[in-house]
């Protein structure tokens, strides 16, 4: 469904599948995120909370695809590790805010190449990020 709609509205620059819907889109797969990138390249905003399932390849992916993206939210994607945000810092220079609270399997290693690859970062989300230390914050 996602893909057929991404095919259709080519120029979305904002799509919410988190959040209050959480539930609906729990089973998204790294598939449907692939196919939203590759549909929609314009897209700035990404919303995709609570996909437990998502593993790194869909937010390569959309970073790959997606340069344009300004805001990201994988709170809750357990899956995601260092290389999503590594994808990230290198292909999303634009970024102002990133949440990844809950993503438990982040690590500091990541966090100097996001501070020096998205230097319009204002707002970082790493809440419940049990691995990471004062010393991922010092590095934004």
């Amino acid at each position: 469904v996602l893909a057929r709609l991404a095919a259709r509205f080519r120029r979305t620059v904002s799509v919410n599948l988190g959040g209050n819907v959480r539930k609906s889109f729990q089973a998204l797969s790294n598939a449907s995120v692939y196919a939203l990138a590759a549909h929609c390249p314009q897209l700035s905003s990404v919303d995709i909370s609570w996909c437990r399932q998502l593993t790194d390849e869909s937010v390569v992916t959309l970073a790959k695809h997606c340069p344009l993206l300004t805001s990201v939210n994988f709170c809750t994607c357990s899956l995601l590790t260092d290389d999503s945000v590594l994808a990230l810092a290198e292909h999303c220079h634009l970024l102002t805010s990133v949440c990844f609270r809950f993503c438990v399997l982040l690590t500091d290693a990541s966090f100097a190449n996001l501070a020096q690859g998205c230097p319009l970062l204002t707002s970082v989300n790493v809440s419940q990020c049990n691995q990471l230390t004062g010393g991922a914050l010092l590095e934004l």
